[in-house]
C-alpha cells in the first residue's frame, strides 16, 4: 500500500500514487533537521480539505531521527509541536531506505494521512494449499498461497508523502 508499483502482480502504493501531496526533501535529499517537513505536509493536508491525519508511517530509522533531535546546544531534546506529537508514528521495514533521490541512494519517505481513505479490495479470499508431493522426501510441506486485492484512496489528497530522507 506505501511504495508498490503498480505493474502486475503488484498494486500501485501511495509513492507513485497521483494527487497525493509530497513535500521534496531536496534534489538530492536531506537528513531530518526538525519538524518542518511533517508540518509542511500538514498543511498541504489542510489546504486539499482532507481530515486530520490519523497517522504517520515511517522506517525505524527515520523515527529514530526524530527522536533524536536536539536544541542548538544540544543539550536538550527538541520537543516537537503538538500537530506532531498527537499524531501517532507507526514504524515499519516495509518503506525502503535504499531510495534514489538525484545522487543519494540511501533515500526513504514518510506518509501521512487519513488511513481511513485507504481502502484494500479484496477481489478473491486468501487461498492456501499444503504442497506435500514436493516435499515428501525430506518429510517436510510446502505452501502455495494466493490472494487477489488491490488498493485505492477515496480521496487521494488526504495522504501526503515526505520523499527524500536520508540519514544525517
Amino acid at each position: 500500500a506505501f511504495v508498490g508499483s503498480g505493474s502486475a502482480p503488484e498494486p500501485q502504493g501511495l509513492f507513485t500514487m497521483t494527487n497525493v501531496n509530497e513535500v521534496d526533501m531536496g534534489t538530492n535529499g536531506a537528513a531530518i533537521a526538525d519538524y518542518s517537513q511533517i508540518l509542511d505536509a500538514i498543511q498541504l493536508l489542510e489546504a486539499a480539505n482532507a481530515d486530520a491525519p490519523t497517522a504517520m508511517v515511517m522506517h525505524s530509522r527515520t523515527k529514530r531521527a526524530y527522536e533524536s533531535l536536539v536544541d542548538t546546544t544540544e543539550a536538550n531534546r527538541r520537543i516537537p509541536p503538538a500537530a506532531v506529537t498527537e499524531l501517532p508514528r507507526l514504524v515499519t521495514t516495509q518503506i525502503p531506505i535504499d531510495q534514489t533521490q538525484g545522487s543519494a541512494s540511501n533515500a526513504s519517505s514518510i506518509f501521512l494521512g487519513n488511513f481511513s481513505e485507504l481502502v484494500v479490495g479484496m477481489r478473491s479470499e486468501l487461498r492456501v494449499e499444503v504442497l506435500k508431493e514436493r516435499y515428501s522426501e525430506n518429510y517436510q510441506f510446502g505452501f502455495l498461497a494466493h490472494l487477489r486485492a488491490d488498493i485505492q484512496c477515496w480521496h487521494a489528497e488526504s495522504f501526503a508523502r515526505i520523499v527524500g530522507v536520508i540519514p544525517s
